[in-house]
């Protein structure tokens, strides 16, 4: 059921006659891709990223995972 919840609200993208990804104005605007995007890999599906904001959130996770790894919270540092 979380699983369901948390991807199955995904939209399912149309392929030109080239087997190009076209995106709709809405979903350019949401996600805020312009030119250019990144595939993100994520196990049995995939995630189209702009770029930037990709950078942040992996800027982020990692800094959560190292915190997690050295035992502190969020926002902690580590004695």
């Amino acid at each position: 059921d979380m699983s369901f919840f948390c991807h199955g609200d995904g939209i399912f993208l149309k392929l030109d006659q080239d087997g190009r990804i076209t995106m709709s104005d809405f979903l350019r605007e949401h996600t805020g891709i312009s030119a250019e995007v990144a595939f993100v890999g994520r196990g049995n599906f995939f995630q189209i990223w702009e770029p930037g904001r990709l950078a942040a959130y992996g800027a982020q996770a990692r800094a959560r995972l190292l915190q997690l790894r050295q035992g502190t919270k969020p926002g902690e540092r580590p004695e």
